[in-house]
């Protein structure tokens, strides 16, 4: 589903949930805080991976799987495309539950199954369910995931209010730190070297 203009815009100049996990001691397989800087300051999107590509084109297919497996249980849901945006971050669940959840859908590889188990989903998918439930006042998030094509996995998050507040606390000292003062954080990423001392600098190798 696509976002609204207006949520676009506000997603330029914001870190989202999906990214969070980066500024986090959990970190993100697939983002930096060297990435949300360039991208939040100077604009620079990093080309989408393929995974990430896909995980979009597929969440329409797992929201009728999930919602098969909720008529079962005699609950309803519903998939959002709303933004919800506050001064420093934005977040947008997939969809929401009649019990009252937040859901976020996942399309895993083959090659990164094994980082799920029947009581465990990877840390900064969780992070992201967090940031989305302090976002939309929900207790609770459905993380649904379709594994390799062929198993589907839920996972039951609950809010932690502690660690939503080192979320929030995490995002602030990002934007006071580096964003405001335009002060590039620490990077090992050989692939983007970036000089900030006017935009109009910024290099690439």
């Amino acid at each position: 589903m696509g976002l609204r203009e207006s949520d676009l815009e506000a997603r330029k100049t914001r870190i989202g949930a999906s990214a969070v996990a980066c500024l986090l001691p959990c970190g993100h397989p697939f983002t930096t805080p060297a990435e949300q800087y360039a991208r939040i300051v100077h604009g620079i999107e990093q080309q989408a991976r393929p995974i990430m590509h896909m995980g979009n084109l597929m969440e329409g297919s797992i929201h009728w799987l999930y919602k098969q497996v909720m008529r079962e249980r005699g609950l309803w849901v519903r998939r959002n495309s709303v933004s919800i945006v506050r001064d420093r971050w934005t977040a947008t669940p997939d969809g929401y539950c009649e019990c009252g959840g937040v859901l976020e859908y996942k399309n895993v590889s083959w090659h990164a199954a094994d980082q799920w188990s029947s009581d465990h989903a990877p840390a900064h998918y969780e992070t992201q369910c967090q940031l989305q439930m302090l976002a939309s006042g929900r207790d609770h998030a459905h993380l649904c995931a379709l594994l390799a094509g062929t198993a589907f996995q839920e996972h039951r998050v609950d809010a932690d209010p502690a660690y939503q507040q080192r979320i929030v606390d995490a995002i602030d000292d990002f934007f006071e730190r580096h964003v405001e003062p335009r002060l590039p954080p620490p990077t090992a990423d050989s692939t983007l070297l970036l000089t900030f001392s006017k935009p109009e600098d910024t290099l690439y190798a």
